[in-house]
């Protein structure tokens, strides 16, 4: 049978998660910024593919280490989920009263996320 870990984190140890993460974006946003530009539908699919890395690494999780590795992957997730989206909005909108409505509910899904 395969043992199972159970991985308990402290409230420094969630923080370092969270700093790791937030600075891995800031860090790729303008890479996947640039490879947007060549390459949209590929940014894209790999933006939600590699979704699964956080899901998997705290169930497969022996220690903190691979919980903070799994989070330099946000960066590009959160990168490319800033630049692709957005972007597709911005190209794609016809109505500019209809992309003028979208700033404020995507400014307000950033301060929620400040918030928390």
């Amino acid at each position: 049978m395969a043992q199972v870990y159970l991985l308990n984190m402290n409230v420094e140890q969630l923080a370092i998660v969270n700093v790791i993460s937030g600075v891995s974006t800031l860090a790729l946003q303008r890479f996947v910024g640039r490879w947007f530009d060549r390459n949209r539908k590929l940014i894209m699919f790999l933006g939600r593919f590699l979704l699964v890395t956080f899901p998997l690494s705290y169930a497969l999780a022996n220690n903190v280490y691979v919980i903070y590795l799994a989070n330099t992957v946000a960066g590009f997730t959160n990168s490319a989920s800033n630049i692709a989206y957005i972007g597709f909005v911005y190209d794609n909108a016809e109505d500019r009263r209809t992309l003028s409505a979208y700033i404020p509910i995507l400014w307000c899904g950033h301060v929620n996320w400040f918030v928390d």
